[in-house]
């Protein structure tokens, strides 16, 4: 052998056989260990494949037909067990139950007309309310249409579920139904005391009436409450519920108390206007005019407007600017500047009523008119009476008189010559008046320069109110006291 040879040493037979008898030995081992475990290994493998065809066994007799899962409820109904459609049936059961319920209210106070309340009856869904089937019915629809693994979440889910219905209310409808029902009977409109004013210091008095009006907040949430509740009872709810209506009582403005208070107690003034000399066409509108204020009230605070008398008795006598329409708004101005009420004009004019007709067209005349208003800021009512007598326009204002309280009105006239005064003297001895009312007469004919308003009380002068000169404020035969 080389030496070569010598470095290389080639393994023998001798030298693997250790490894190869570990390796042996190693077997010997697991498969004497299996066969002595072998039975323990049987069973363990026949086990494990037991409780997989258990557990499918399990799960597919708990998902047998559709079945729902025990302890769920709904609406009242024990839906564990029971297949959808068997569900389904007991719903539309229930609902239609539900849909017979009967409703009958009754009112909330003594009131003999409100008892025609307990002659009507109402269903569920006339009152407005629907049962929210959509909300019950998807479980049950998840369920029928859910795969394997769906209806294992669901059985988890529904496991002791109690689903209650729930209604809605439409309010609109639950409104309109109780109108179309009761109608004024619960929309009630209150009624104002009323004085009949014929006799102005001895009135009669009209009682007045509280309204009544549906509380329908209180409504909606006294049905929504109880429906709700009897939802709840399942087939073991009420056929009939009773509920007391609730109503808002509406008192009137005005009550005789309040007229009692505010009665006239004294004649405040009168206007006297001479018509005997009015052609015909013009003394109708006088009277039309008088027959128009006659009976007026104003209470206090409230406004009137002069030109809307004057023409409402043009537009019903067919009238343009008739001389009479001006003459007795004037002497309601008169009377009114007396009686103490409050007097404005909107677009004065200095022109007198002769000098329009005389100058102007009728349609000219009727934009010129300045606007009076006069406003009542007593105290109490002021009643007009209004008549034509023997010739005469006697206006009366009636109301509250403050104690010691006087008015009258001074008048400032412009210059006139001579031969006016004196002409104006002779129309002053053809009328028969008293002296003071002729010596008003005569001023009165020359056109006002200035006109005031005195107040005294108890004699003594407390106001001088400056009244603007307007057309209808010269008449040349109208006095007052």
């Amino acid at each position: 052998m080389s030496h070569k040879d010598g470095n290389n040493p080639v393994s023998s037979a001798e030298d693997e056989a250790p490894h190869s008898s570990k390796i042996h030995r190693m077997l010997a081992v697991i498969k004497e260990k299996c066969m002595k475990h072998r039975k323990g290994i049987i069973t363990a493998v026949a086990l494990v494949g037991i409780l997989g065809a258990g557990f499918q066994g399990y799960a597919a007799w708990s998902l047998r037909d559709d079945r729902l899962p025990e302890g769920y409820q709904v609406i009242g109904i024990q839906a564990g067990g029971l297949t959808p459609a068997e569900v389904k049936q007991r719903l539309e059961e229930q609902l239609g139950h539900w849909n017979e319920i009967a409703v009958m209210f009754e009112p909330d106070r003594s009131d003999a007309a409100l008892n025609k309340l307990l002659s009507r009856t109402f269903t569920l869904q006339e009152l407005g309310f629907e049962i929210n089937q959509e909300e019950v019915f998807q479980p049950i629809k998840e369920w029928e249409e859910g795969g394997f693994w769906t209806r294992l979440a669901l059985k988890r889910e529904l496991k002791g579920v109690h689903q209650e219905a729930e209604a809605v209310l439409n309010e609109d409808k639950l409104v309109k139904t109780m109108e179309q029902a009761y109608g004024a009977l619960i929309d009630r409109k209150p009624q104002d005391a009323r004085a009949d004013y014929q006799k102005p210091l001895a009135p009669v008095y009209m009682e007045e009436q509280t309204g009544i009006e549906l509380d329908e907040h209180s409504l909606k949430q006294m049905l929504a409450k109880k429906v709700a509740s009897e939802l709840k009872k399942g087939d073991q709810h009420d056929r009939l519920l009773m509920l007391r209506l609730p109503l808002i009582t509406m008192p009137p403005s005005t009550t005789v108390k309040m007229l009692e208070d505010r009665k006239p107690d004294s004649l405040l003034a009168r206007s006297i206007y001479d018509v005997s000399h009015l052609e015909k066409k013009e003394l109708k509108a006088v009277e039309a005019s008088a027959s128009a204020l006659n009976g007026k009230v104003l209470v206090p605070g409230e406004d009137m407007e002069e030109r809307a008398l004057a023409l409402h008795v043009e537009e019903k006598l067919q009238l343009q600017d008739s001389e009479g329409v001006y003459q007795a708004a004037a002497v309601l101005y008169q009377a009114a500047l007396m009686g103490g009420l409050a007097v404005t004009e909107q677009s004065p004019s200095s022109a007198s009523v002769s000098q329009i007709a005389s100058n102007v067209s009728d349609a000219n005349a009727s934009s010129l008119r300045p606007q009076i208003i006069i406003r009542n800021n007593t105290k109490g009512d002021v009643v007009w009476r209004s008549e034509l007598r023997d010739g005469q326009l006697i206006v009366d204002l009636y109301g509250k008189k403050e104690p010691g309280v006087t008015y009258e009105i001074e008048t400032i006239h412009e210059q006139k010559a001579p031969e006016d005064a004196d002409a104006l003297h002779l129309k002053r001895l053809s009328l028969a008046k008293p002296e003071a009312a002729a010596e008003q007469e005569v001023s009165a004919s020359s056109l006002p320069k200035e006109i005031y308003r005195i107040k005294r009380i108890d004699g003594m002068i407390v106001q001088r109110e400056r009244i603007s000169v307007s057309m209808t404020r010269h008449l040349s035969s109208t006095y007052s006291y």
